[in-house]
């Protein structure tokens, strides 16, 4: 091979070798009758030829070789003729006498050898007639036959036990066969081991190996101390590499249970087993049955028994599309993407980095909903699923289906015994038991349900035939509250513990708290339920609502107090907390997790009970105050708690359609989820969020004119930006407009309101001019009236900060970019806190103005300041792409142009910052391109001579025909100064 010295050919022959070596240990390790392995054969060998005739023989405990081998490598689609197998072979057998003859390569074989030891040698009944077959055969090979006639008789009888073994793996494939059985063996000794670590593993063994095959005393490798190496303790393995790198769990699991379910977790792990080692197939395994089964803790169950299988856990929450989204956002961060971006983007790159991963994985999709979930599940990648979901019918893809039943009477009994903490066994008390299980129909949430009030109230087995009593006379009474497909007794046993918890409450204020903390929450998602927004909702109607944005926190005793006797009669449990928020308390980012039955159950109670009037009330204090959560956090560029929150209003939005609940502050709710989806660019989800608010103000008796008005206004913006340039959609966006005239015209005559009419009048004028182009004969009319209502109105901040950023960026073009800075920087002075893709693109502006001034320092330091407020997860997408995209190309051009080792650094700081990643997959399709040329150039300016010469082809192949405008021009002109840069290098 050209450019590979002598040396490297035989360093990659003994590698070969010694990976056939440790292969072979591995297949003799389950073999009671081999004690050892020789490395290169005989330490002591009585003939020294035989030192290069066997590779490695296995021997039992008197010495006696079972299998000795010879290791042949070659380069690839490399091919071994029939004269040098039976060459190799009849020097094997010479040297020593074996039970078994192996001949390993990866060199293509010829049929006519297989055909020779598989047949004609095996089916001679004497050494004459083998010794005649052979030389038919070799009469084309004289010094094979050569080799063949020098054996005495009792040596060519040997032949009859020679395998030829050819296999094309290479080097690499041959160190994953390793990795599997290091991870089969350690997985049988109740050992963990990941990716690295299993790596690390096969190193060593290989340099035990060498090691071994250096040192004529080191050289007999007993499958006792090989065993040893193998079963090196976890913790020794996790400091060697200075982490644990086997069952890493990203995501909130639920509790893995304390009772075994032996029968469903053996279908479980026969339904994910059927892969091969490496394969990049996905197995999935659905687990399905109805709410409070044991779905959730059956897929933490198999974590905690497998873990050890993967290197990767990933647990998703799949109950709504809201909640899939931020589950993935986490896995997203965790292999270190960028989770602002958009939902397509973000599923496809981490879909691409899970098939990527080195190690195993496993992802759960807990809880799924059957609308969202199958665009989540990755294709490829080596690694399973487990989903779990209510649905019964659904194929989930071919999924091997698990259906969850109720629990065996003996694993309910074991639950039972384990929650009620009993010290005896018995008899009476086992029979109590079994009573309780059977009556509770083996259902696991019923069981938790009941041990948990008779614990809360100090009973022992004594007295569960006083709770069966109770349990069927609530029973009587529910005959038509029951869902479908449920045990009464469990409806019964929910009823019971709701009694139980409030009376267990000292006080009455926490009695009330509770029963009021339980309804707010049963109407919001399953999932990461802030407590301190259920305690707002619960007990402080809007209007004492404290003036300040933000989250509303109690320190008062009764709080905790509720929620522990939540935990106390097993309705809910400590879910993960809150990303922090500003200025907030540790303690307000406390979340639960509550059972979606025990929620359904709740709720309907709830809606016998209430009228509609009450019920809608109740609902608008919760819209109320998820709106403000939801809000403060969009106002503090908090996007990892606007994901948090989401899910919650989603689920709240359709508890509000189901019961035809129309209030402004669910309306609101609708319009602040819509502000967040159009910072992330995701406009669709956007639009419809508008869409659903305005029908909701169409339903209200006396809605919020200004809210309605706002959310025209935002709905037409809308529009205009996903279809601007279209007359019918011009139009649209005019016929939302109209109604807002009069009612700006009103505001207009009162000196208290022209301040939000100037601000809601120029929002109605970018909704028209600030979209992808729109049409004037449509739009002129309207535009007209607008902007002569604008000039009579004072001057909102708002107003001018966006006319100031559009004159920045007009000055930048035309090369007046010390006015720019001097106009950027006026505006900033005037900032407040979170105010929004504004003043990013103020900023933005700022640094581009300072750039192109060449005052690299300057500009790194409004570049930092920048970072700083877009924050680990950008909210604002468009003032992430359009730094990248114009602070990139210029400090690219001059750092070619002008050589200047500043624009350099600067360049590479820029391409190197985290949070720009989502430019490049939330760029148009017509600009996606550009990013091609930036990696060309990073390549250049770093000097990687291959990967230059690899996007230069790419950038040809990408690079448009003709301009779409003039921004298109300057990449076009730096692409082919690059690639002709490229051409001309030596």
């Amino acid at each position: 091979m050209a450019g590979v010295d002598g040396g490297r050919v035989a360093a990659r022959g003994f590698q070969y070798q010694y990976l056939r070596t440790l292969e072979y240990m591995f297949k003799g390790i389950s073999n009671p009758a081999i004690v050892a392995c020789r490395v290169e054969g005989d330490p002591n060998p009585a003939n020294p030829a035989e030192v290069d005739a066997v590779d490695f023989d296995m021997v039992d405990e008197t010495g006696a070789v079972l299998i000795a081998a010879q290791v042949k490598s070659r380069s690839a689609g490399a091919k071994m003729g029939l004269g040098e197998a039976c060459t190799i072979l009849a020097k094997l057998v010479a040297r020593c006498d074996a039970q078994n003859y192996l001949l390993l390569t990866d060199a293509i074989l010829p049929p006519s050898l297989e055909r020779l030891f598989g047949d004609s040698i095996q089916n001679s009944a004497s050494v004459p007639e083998l010794r005649t077959t052979l030389a038919d055969a070799l009469g084309g090979a004289p010094r094979a036959l050569a080799e063949l006639n020098a054996l005495t008789d009792a040596q060519f009888e040997r032949l009859k036990r020679c395998r030829t073994i050819a296999d094309s793996r290479d080097r690499g494939e041959l160190r994953e066969t390793i990795r599997e059985s290091i991870r089969m063996w350690r997985r049988g000794r109740r050992r963990g081991v990941g990716h690295q670590s299993s790596g690390l593993l096969v190193s060593f063994l290989l340099s035990e190996t060498l090691r071994r095959a250096a040192a004529v005393e080191d050289a007999v490798w007993r499958l006792d101390d090989f065993r040893n190496a193998l079963d090196l303790d976890d913790a020794i393995l996790s400091e060697a590499l200075g982490e644990r790198d086997w069952g890493r769990i990203v995501g909130v699991m639920a509790p893995v249970p304390d009772v075994a379910r032996p029968d469903l977790m053996k279908q479980l792990f026969e339904g994910l087993r059927q892969r091969k080692a490496g394969s990049r197939s996905v197995k999935r395994a659905a687990l399905i049955g109805p709410s409070g089964i044991g779905k959730s803790s059956l897929a933490a169950a198999y974590v905690a028994e497998y873990a050890d299988l993967y290197d990767l856990v990933l647990w998703a929450d799949a109950s709504s599309e809201a909640a899939l989204l931020e589950s993935f956002r986490n896995i997203a961060l965790w292999f270190g993407l960028d989770s602002a971006l958009d939902t397509n983007s973000l599923r496809t790159l981490t879909h691409e980095r899970i098939a990527s991963f080195p190690g195993r994985w496993l992802l759960v999709m807990d809880d799924a909903d059957v609308a969202s979930v199958e665009q989540w599940l990755p294709r490829i990648g080596n690694g399973d699923i487990i989903i779990t979901s209510l649905d019964s019918v659904h194929g989930f893809g071919g999924s091997a289906r698990i259906r969850v039943t109720s629990m065996l009477p003996s694993e309910a009994e074991a639950l039972l015994s384990a929650r009620m903490q009993l010290e005896s066994d018995a008899s009476t008390d086992q029979a109590a038991l079994r009573r309780l299980a059977a009556a509770l129909e083996y259902w696991p949430l019923a069981l938790e349900l009941a041990a948990a009030y008779l614990l809360s109230c100090g009973f022992g087995a004594n007295d569960i035939e006083h709770y069966l009593e109770r349990l069927k006379i609530r029973s009587l009474d529910d005959k038509t509250s029951v869902p479908a497909g449920y045990p009464r007794t469990l409806v019964s046993a929910i009823e019971l513990g709701m009694t139980r918890m409030i009376s267990a409450a000292d006080d009455i204020r926490v009695a009330k708290l509770l029963n009021d903390s339980l309804i707010v929450a049963c109407y919001l998602a399953q999932r990461r339920i802030p407590i301190h927004l259920i305690v707002a909702a619960a007990r402080l109607p809007p209007e004492e609502a404290p003036p300040q944005r933000g989250t509303i926190y109690s320190d008062e005793p009764e709080i905790p107090e509720a929620f522990r006797l939540l935990k106390l009669v097993s309705f809910s449990r400590d879910d993960s907390p809150l990303p922090p928020s500003f200025n907030d308390d540790p303690q307000s980012r406390i979340t639960i997790t509550i059972n979606s039955i025990l929620q359904e159950v709740v709720r309907e109670r709830v809606e016998e009970i209430h009228s509609e009037e009450v019920a809608s009330s109740n609902l608008d204090k919760v819209a109320f105050y998820v709106d403000l959560w939801l809000e403060a956090a969009m106002h503090n560029g908090e996007a990892g708690r606007v994901h948090v929150i989401a899910p919650h209003a989603e689920a709240l939005a359709k508890h509000l359609r189901r019961l035809g609940v129309a209030t402004n502050s669910a309306a609101i709710m609708l319009g602040n989820l819509a502000s967040f989806h159009h910072a992330q660019g995701n406009l669709a989800e956007a639009q419809g969020l508008l869409e659903a608010e305005l029908s909701l103000f169409d339903l209200i008796e006396e809605p919020n004119q200004l809210l309605l008005q706002q959310a025209r206004i935002y709905l037409a913006t809308m529009l205009m930006l996903r279809g601007g340039g279209d007359r019918d959609v011009t139009q649209q966006a005019v016929r939302l407009l109209e109604p807002v005239v009069p009612y700006l015209y009103s505001m207009s005559f009162d000196p208290d309101a022209q301040h939000a009419a100037s601000f809601l009048c120029g929002q109605a004028i970018e909704a028209v001019v600030g979209g992808n182009g729109w049409d004037r004969q449509v739009a002129a009319p309207l535009l007209n009236v607008l902007e002569d209502l604008a000039s009579r109105l004072p001057r909102h901040d708002f107003v001018s900060a966006r006319d100031a950023a559009r004159r920045a960026n007009e000055l930048i073009q035309s090369g007046d970019v010390k006015d720019a800075e001097i106009i950027c920087r006026k505006y900033l002075d005037l900032e407040a806190p979170g105010a929004g893709n504004l003043y990013m693109e103020l900023r933005r502006l700022l640094v581009e103005a300072v750039l192109r001034q060449e005052r690299w320092r300057d500009a790194r330091a409004e570049l930092d300041a920048l970072i700083a407020r877009m924050g680990d997860v950008p909210l604002y997408r468009e003032a992430v792409g359009m730094t990248l995209h114009n602070l990139g190309l210029y400090a690219a051009l001059q750092m070619f142009i002008s050589s200047a080792k500043e624009a350099r650094e600067f360049f590479l700081y820029t391409m190197s910052l985290p949070q720009l990643n989502v430019a490049r997959t939330a760029a148009p399709d017509h600009a996606s391109w550009r990013f091609v040329v930036l990696d060309l150039a990073l390549a250049v300016a770093k000097g990687d001579g291959n990967e230059v010469l690899e996007l230069s082809a790419s950038v040809k192949s990408v690079l448009p025909t003709e301009p779409r405008d003039a921004r298109d021009e300057a990449w076009m002109f730096f692409a082919r100064f690059l690639c002709n840069l490229v051409e001309s290098s030596p």
